[in-house]
């Protein structure tokens, strides 16, 4: 499994790239890119992670999200028009529900971990955990959004970071990290 970090978009943003050689996948769809991918997984729903979403659907991708999330879609969409992010709402083809999603070239484990967003989700995919907004080097997300709810977001750091401290975290924004670097954050959360 090969994994390309892309950077852009609206407050410059991270979306993951995830292939076999073959086939590919995306973690986010904030940067615009020119690759075609099957598959879009949304770790939540704010505008910087789902800007060019409708670009990669109409190359043919299918979009997922937790339906929370997916609820709010509009309403997070319009914050953009700040950013100047215009256009019309993008589509999700589907709901993301915690469990396991095996695609037969990988195998994803989808976390749904509330807090920065109802809906949002962490993916484990192998050694690596894509967190999106929930969990940053140094730092965790905000809950001060619309949708944000600190005790929703303890809950899922806490969950989080008892997972092998080896697991290479990738943030919505900024450096990569992992479990065990991050493990004192809980000291922040009582």
């Amino acid at each position: 499994m090969i994994v390309r970090r892309i950077s852009g978009g609206p407050l410059d943003s991270l979306s993951y790239l995830v292939t076999d050689g073959k086939r590919r996948m995306l973690v986010d769809a904030g940067p615009r890119i020119d690759i075609d991918v099957e598959l879009v997984l949304l770790t939540h729903a704010h505008f910087d992670h789902v800007a060019n979403l409708e670009l990669l659907r109409r190359r043919g991708a299918k979009a997922y999200m937790h339906p929370m999330d997916r609820e709010l879609l509009a309403e997070f969409w319009n914050f953009g028009k700040f950013f100047g992010i215009e256009g019309p709402v993008p589509q999700v083809d589907g709901d993301l529900s915690e469990g396991i999603i095996d695609l037969g070239w990988v195998r994803i484990e989808v976390l749904h971990t509330p807090g920065h967003t109802p809906g949002s989700c962490c993916f484990l995919i192998g050694g690596i955990l894509f967190t999106g907004d929930t969990i940053f080097k140094g730092i965790f997300g905000r809950t001060d959004l619309p949708g944000g709810e600190r005790r929703d977001m303890i809950r899922s750091l806490k969950r989080i970071l008892s997972l092998d401290p080896d697991i290479l975290i990738l943030p919505g924004h900024g450096e990569a990290t992992t479990i065990g670097d991050e493990r004192e954050l809980l000291s922040l959360l009582d």
